[in-house]
């Protein structure tokens, strides 16, 4: 059975929180008074999109042909 955060996907509101996460973060750097360079905050680690295999009809053939 497949389990742990990388299978489970962002729900609108996991979204939305990261990206507020990362407005925070510019708005730190833009409104703080820094006598040097403002601190860089990371934002936050968003999955990576997986790439799909795209199926042609060559495949589909392949596969029914086999049989």
């Amino acid at each position: 059975m497949r389990g742990g955060p990388e299978w489970r996907g962002w729900t609108r509101q996991t979204m939305v929180l990261a990206d507020l996460y990362d407005a925070i973060g510019r708005l730190t750097q833009a409104a703080g008074r820094w006598r040097r360079k403002p601190p860089k905050v990371a934002p936050y680690p968003r999955p990576k999109a997986r790439r799909r295999r795209v199926t042609t009809m060559a495949d589909i053939k392949r596969t029914y042909l086999s049989r």
